[in-house]
């Protein structure tokens, strides 16, 4: 056991020998090592956080400053725009129409029939004249004697004038017009002697356009032609295109025949 020991420590001083021992190197303490610094937080988040806060507390203050009455009203929103603006009120009279005026006319137009609705009447009793035989310009009432007097046909200027004087108890004051001279033309009155075509009609303040040889009418708008009635005379104008060439006069009503007089030209006033 002592030769092992003595070997040993032969051993360790022959290789103290062949390396020398350094001296200690001196201990030079690490280096401090800087933390990383955290990253600056973004201020927006704050200020999104601050106007959030400031959003409720206005809230919380509008709803407590509420009547108890008011708790049914929805919450104010946050960011809302104007007010909605209420729908226009109907309560608005409307303004009274006023009717255009109508420029005068001697006669109506044929553009627009049955203008009021009216139609034409006539007796339900055949015709009949003071005499015996058909109607004709010599054989008819004369104009200063019976149920229709002073009845005249006249021009004037662009216009054509009718008068007559009715005795009482007709209903309906009529006027054929004639214009162009046919008798196969228009309303036919078979009661004048060699026809009698009738392409317009007066009745009391009606003015009518014949659509056919029957009782066919078509009531003219415009203006009424009848100017004049005092008590029993009547006196119609109408344009010259419209007083024709020739007219018969007639009466009637519902219980009497009716009254023709004699074909009368129209002249000149």
């Amino acid at each position: 056991m002592a030769d092992g020991t003595g070997k040993a420590n032969q051993r360790a001083e022959s290789l103290r020998r062949m390396f020398p021992q350094r001296p200690p190197e001196p201990i030079t303490p690490p280096l401090p090592v800087e933390e990383p610094k955290p990253e600056p937080r973004r201020r927006w988040p704050i200020a999104v956080a601050a106007v959030a806060l400031l959003g409720v507390a206005g809230v919380a203050g509008a709803l407590s400053l509420r009547e108890p009455g008011e708790a049914s009203l929805p919450p104010v929103q946050i960011g809302q725009g104007f007010p909605p603006v209420a729908p226009p009120s109907f309560d608005v009279t409307p303004p009274v129409p006023v009717a255009s005026a109508t420029p005068p006319s001697l006669s109506p137009a044929a553009s627009a029939p049955d203008a009021s609705g009216y139609a034409p009447q006539r007796a339900t009793r055949p015709a009949t004249v003071p005499g015996a035989g058909p109607i004709t310009a010599t054989k008819a009432t004369v104009p200063d004697a019976g149920p229709i007097t002073a009845y005249s046909a006249c021009a004037v200027g662009k216009s054509v004038l009718f008068r007559a004087t009715f005795a009482d108890g007709f209903d309906y004051h009529h006027v054929f017009i004639d214009t162009d001279g046919d008798a196969a033309t228009g309303y036919q009155i078979t009661e004048v002697e060699g026809g009698f075509g009738a392409d317009y009609l007066l009745e009391n303040e009606f003015f009518y356009k014949s659509t056919g040889p029957g009782w066919d009418w078509r009531e003219m708008d415009g203006e009424s032609p009848l100017q004049v009635r005092s008590r029993d005379g009547y006196l119609w104008r109408l344009r010259a295109d419209y007083g024709g060439v020739r007219a018969v006069f007639n009466g009637s009503d519902d219980a009497d025949p009716e009254i023709f007089t004699a074909v009368t030209p129209v002249r000149s006033c």
